[in-house]
């Protein structure tokens, strides 16, 4: 089932995949080791992540939804053909991950980003001119109208998403997992939840 938000995506990425194959200058990670932490008690915390397959001209997005104890309460790995830079590829998957909180109702959410320059973007109210912008008053429009906070990870506390973002490459079609995630992610979520 086709959601407006959904449709909306695949029209955005066509566009922005039709303007521009241009790649942005690699964006350094951070080389701090951090530890993904739980949400607080009612909320949900969502960490998104984008592969870029360059030979195969395709993108995967990854996403996973976890409640105040660590557990899964959802997930995805997502794939399209398209020719994006790094940074509206991040925007994106940020902009996926929040249509798949809005559909399946987890909310209120934070969503978190290992792309500090999306997240800055984000939080700086401010939609830039450049193409990734389009993606960015995507963000702001769902923003306004469901609680959902963005925030930086770290890329060692980003695993499971990108594990999830890597895996869309195997995969036929997009999956979608409500309550549980792939068992190839079993073990990264397992890790991460408190002791």
């Amino acid at each position: 089932m086709r959601t407006f938000w959904t449709g909306l995506l695949i029209f955005w990425i066509n566009f922005l995949s039709a303007c521009s194959c241009d790649v942005l200058p690699y964006e350094p990670r951070c080389k701090q080791t951090m530890k993904w932490c739980c949400p607080s008690f009612g909320a949900y915390k969502v960490n998104t992540n984008a592969a870029i397959f360059s030979t195969q001209r395709r993108i995967g997005f990854g996403i996973i939804v976890r409640d105040h104890a660590g557990d899964a309460m959802g997930s995805s790995s997502q794939s399209l053909i398209a020719c994006l830079s790094a940074q509206i590829a991040e925007a994106m998957a940020v902009l996926c991950g929040i249509i798949f909180t809005v559909e399946t109702g987890l909310l209120p959410t934070v969503i978190e980003s290992d792309s500090k320059s999306v997240v800055d973007l984000i939080n700086s109210g401010k939609a830039p001119i450049a193409n990734v912008g389009i993606v960015i008053r995507n963000v702001f429009e769902l923003m306004n109208c469901y609680p959902v906070l963005v925030s930086f990870t770290g890329r060692s506390a980003n695993c499971v998403a990108h594990g999830l973002a890597k895996l869309s490459i195997s995969l036929p079609e997009d999956r979608f997992w409500l309550e549980t995630c792939p068992a190839r992610v079993e073990d990264l979520v397992m890790a991460d939840r408190p002791v």
